[in-house]
């Protein structure tokens, strides 16, 4: 249970481990603003000109073993606006074109939370022993 070993890291399993491993799998489509990395949460927050390629990085982050005793707990993704010229993204700022069509690239923002799932106590759930 990782709440009884709190305080020690397996080689490889640090905090630098896995924010190795958010920097490796960023899909191009995607920026990161912000990582919390916990033992028992990864916290990951940014933007993304194509919520899909969220999917198959949640996927990919999910096959870990970093990530192996945590699910998906929070996912928030929501329009806010256009691209711009070095990654900025700010509302009704010049937007950058999507290669090929000319027209402005839309622009989500995303949260998304992986954490430590505990059962239910069948004390708290009001379960007889």
């Amino acid at each position: 249970d990782v709440y009884k070993r709190q305080g020690l890291v397996r080689p490889g399993f640090g905090h630098s481990a896995r924010l190795r491993l958010v920097a490796q799998t960023i899909p191009p489509v995607v920026w990161v603003t912000s990582v919390l990395a916990e033992p028992s949460r990864l916290e990951v927050v940014g933007f993304t000109q194509e919520p899909a390629a969220l999917n198959d990085w949640v996927a990919k982050l999910a096959q870990s073993p970093l990530l192996a005793s945590q699910q998906l707990t929070q996912v928030k993704v929501e329009a806010v606006g256009a691209a711009v010229p070095g990654g900025a993204a700010r509302v009704g700022a010049v937007p950058l074109p999507s290669p090929g069509t000319g027209k402005p690239a839309a622009l989500w923002s995303f949260a998304l939370v992986s954490a430590v799932v505990r059962a239910p106590d069948a004390a708290s759930d009001g379960a007889k022993p």
